[in-house]
């Protein structure tokens, strides 16, 4: 309960206290759009997402109309509520994997600086987009099989809340398919979810869907593999492993469910190469779990960089080139740490070890 009214707390005083940046900025001409019947991707090259969250921000206008709070306000207090439900599933899932403590995972989340800087200050969505997915997670580690359909369905909302999120879900489909033909044709479902999403909005918006969502490439450069090889290559990496990653985890090194969506995170943020701060939320969501000692390593290097982010709180001059690359590098560290350790005992968190 603790964790939970400071976690809250923390995450609501940036809320009101700040008006945010860029992105809270953007939600407002989208809101604006969609409350006047408008095509978000005909009228504003700022939306770069599926239509649900532009339908979210409808909502919460709405909302802070009626409450007479600002669209900036609501929005970042829905999503702390999101993230509670964020540190539930962490709980429930630490809860299932034996001898896991749920108090430790939970509260390890909700007192975790990156995210309460990412929801309370930035006001991004990315835990939205991992809550279906934790809760896949969690349906497949109690140890019941739970539906195929289900799982689908939950990876494709996922996937159509923010299609950041396609790494691990991808991995999840892998790990769950009975064949990798199958699991093929359960992540064309997912896309194929993901693209008719779009349909109310083609007629008109088709253009601004290819170049905006489609066509994006997050601003940030010079970060990660971008500062040793040629462009071409970067990508080439980046979509080598987005394709090969599951068999890795699942196949060579053999890790479980919650470990190799993890590892699908870190894989992600290592080869990407192009990103936004936001991102940088994904890793702490299974640390807890999974590895605490990189996560808490990561933890501090992230909420340095966030710390010096023109975008977030800016509250240390640190080069920016510095900054992002810092977390590379832990990044990189953890992503070898697997292979270095496959599933020894380094690898499991400390109460884990068998005795």
């Amino acid at each position: 309960m603790g964790a939970t009214c400071l976690g809250v707390a923390l995450r609501l005083a940036l809320a009101f206290a700040h008006p945010g940046n860029y992105d809270q900025q953007s939600y407002e001409i989208v809101a604006a759009i969609m409350r006047r019947g408008g095509n978000v991707y005909q009228e504003t090259h700022r939306y770069n997402y599926s239509p649900l969250w532009a339908y979210c921000l409808l909502l919460f206008s709405h909302i802070g109309e009626t409450v007479s709070l600002p669209l900036n306000v609501v929005v970042r207090t829905c999503l702390t509520g999101v993230d509670v439900l964020i540190a539930a599933c962490i709980a429930l899932i630490s809860g299932a994997v034996p001898l896991m403590r749920r108090s430790y995972a939970y509260a390890l989340y909700m007192l975790n600086p990156v995210p309460i800087l990412l929801v309370g200050y930035h006001g991004q969505f990315e835990n939205l987009a991992m809550l279906p997915l934790l809760v896949a997670v969690y349906l497949v580690v109690r140890k019941r099989e739970p539906s195929p359909l289900l799982i689908v369905g939950l990876g494709a909302l996922a996937v159509i809340i923010k299609h950041n999120v396609i790494f691990p879900v991808w991995l999840l489909l892998w790990y769950q398919a009975p064949s990798p033909r199958k699991a093929a044709l359960w992540m064309a479902l997912v896309a194929a979810a993901f693209g008719a999403s779009f349909l109310p909005f083609l007629h008109l918006g088709w253009q601004g869907v290819l170049t905006n969502v489609f066509g994006y490439s997050s601003g940030a450069r010079k970060y990660g593999f971008d500062l040793l090889l040629p462009v071409p290559l970067t990508r080439g990496v980046f979509f080598l492993l987005l394709i090969a990653h599951p068999f890795i985890a699942r196949t060579y090194l053999r890790l479980p469910l919650d470990q190799g969506i993890q590892f699908s995170i870190v894989i992600f943020l290592a080869s990407i190469y192009g990103f936004s701060d936001q991102y940088f939320i994904l890793p702490v969501m299974l640390g807890a779990i999974c590895c605490p000692r990189w996560n808490n390593l990561y933890t501090v290097a992230t909420t340095i960089m966030l710390a010096s982010s023109p975008t977030n709180i800016h509250i240390i001059d640190l080069p920016r080139l510095t900054a992002i690359n810092l977390v590379w590098f832990v990044l990189v560290a953890w992503l070898a740490s697997y292979f270095a350790t496959g599933q020894s005992n380094l690898f499991s968190p400390p109460w884990s070890r068998q005795q």
